[in-house]
């Protein structure tokens, strides 16, 4: 089973910031404000009620899944957006749904971010959505940045060299690699 932290995009700021009111894809720009406040409402919806209520549930569901659709489309359409077609919001939303459409929507995203010249995101994000994608295909991550939940502990999923591993996390602005792991070993003791 794959545990992660979830990378909050305000967290992690490194946005390219443009400040403009006039993007060169405004259809996408509201686009992807739209669903990424329509995301906001559902998560909203869910931490105020019980998500055991089946209705709920199921237009949550129902809902995400439209999104999940449509922003597939909108990459498909547009590649990754830029903060020059949809501005810095443009930009969180768009990472905002990539996050919530899950493994599928981050393999497809993930292609586009690395092809992009400004993909308006910080290194260290598209760091974390490459290992997240790697583990997700059974494969060694890159950077280190995902953990798992085995034999009652938490621990890195595995990762190349750590030799490799501690250099690529220092080109994108991670902390060192033995203190991720410390962390992990961190998370076990909570849970």
């Amino acid at each position: 089973m794959h545990v992660s932290k979830t990378v909050g995009l305000s967290a992690y700021m490194g946005l390219t910031l443009w400040a403009c009111g006039s993007y060169e894809a405004p259809e996408l720009r509201e686009a992807l404000l739209a669903m990424a406040e329509t995301e906001l409402s559902l998560q909203a919806s869910a931490s105020q009620s019980n998500m055991q209520e089946s209705v709920l549930f199921s237009e949550t569901v129902r809902i995400r899944g439209e999104n999940t659709e449509r922003f597939q489309e909108l990459l498909e359409t547009y590649g990754w957006p830029t903060p020059a077609m949809v501005g810095r919001d443009g930009i969180e939303a768009a990472w905002d749904l990539t996050e919530a459409g899950g493994i599928r929507v981050q393999r497809t995203a993930l292609p586009l971010i690395t092809a992009s010249e400004d993909s308006g995101l910080a290194d260290s994000i598209v760091a974390h959505l490459t290992d997240r994608v790697l583990v997700s295909q059974s494969k060694l991550q890159l950077y280190g940045t995902q953990t798992q939940f085995r034999r009652g502990r938490t621990r890195l999923a595995p990762f190349d060299q750590a030799d490799s591993v501690q250099a690529r996390r220092i080109r994108v602005g991670l902390s060192p690699l033995d203190q991720a792991i410390l962390e992990a070993a961190a998370d076990s003791s909570i849970e």
